[in-house]
């Protein structure tokens, strides 16, 4: 019996190659190169040290009627303490009205930069799935790349401008982040952190000491990120 052999056309050859070919996401590299993240920080330090310019406008003024100090000394000793006491209510309103507007500014500012990064820790955590870390983990790495990569910081800080860019640095920094946390999928890793958690969530039966949580809860800054790094590597955080 004769053998058939089908003949592979280029079109279907090349489609094969390309659905074997891995898909690579981009890095935080390319990011920063697609989006010509250097630029952006130049212009963006060059904005910081301009000095605003602000029109002058016309004001309107009353007149102003001045005693002769020599036709009228009383009336002008008046005049002159009247006047210096005027001055110095516009000095202490205006003092007030200035510190309170800066409260106001520096508190708005706070609150949509806290909206911003729970945001930002949220979508990290998407993107990592089953692999997510603890928010406050993700908050400090988040904070740490910033301080070191100005680019990320740039992007960052022109968030609202360029979103695109945004959420692909966002989901090249999850990609570095998951190979950093790779060894959270240790079975040993992950049996230690769940006989952690239902070690600090018995109740005692005796009298009260303080619990796990409680120690966890009053560690800050370096402290807490140690314990962190020791729980994920099967280790007492104390």
């Amino acid at each position: 019996m004769a053998e058939v052999t089908q003949a592979t056309s280029p079109e279907q050859s090349s489609s094969t190659t390309a659905q074997t070919q891995p898909t690579t996401e981009p890095t935080l590299d390319d990011v920063y190169k697609t989006h010509n993240v250097d630029k952006m920080a130049e212009e963006f330090n060059a904005r910081r040290t301009e000095q605003p310019t602000q029109p002058r406008q016309a004001e309107t003024r009353p007149e102003i009627v001045v005693p002769d100090p020599t036709l009228d000394p009383g009336g002008y000793k008046v005049y002159e303490s009247r006047k210096a006491q005027e001055l110095q209510q516009v000095r202490e309103a205006l003092t007030q009205v200035s510190g309170q507007l800066n409260q106001f500014q520096a508190a708005a500012v706070r609150q949509v930069e806290e909206a911003d990064i729970r945001k930002a820790v949220d979508t990290v955590n998407e993107h990592l799935g089953d692999a997510k870390l603890d928010p406050d983990m993700v908050e400090i790495a988040l904070g740490a790349e910033a301080r070191k990569d100005p680019r990320f910081l740039t992007i960052w800080q022109n968030r609202q401008k360029n979103g695109q860019a945004y959420q692909q640095a966002l989901k090249a920094f999850s990609g570095k982040l998951a190979k950093k946390f790779a060894l959270r999928a240790d079975p040993q890793i992950a049996e230690n952190q769940r006989a952690l958690r239902e070690a600090t969530s018995t109740k005692a039966t005796t009298a009260p000491e303080p619990t796990m949580e409680d120690k966890l809860g009053k560690l800050q800054g370096a402290e807490f990120q140690r314990a962190m790094n020791r729980i994920k590597n099967g280790q007492s955080p104390f």
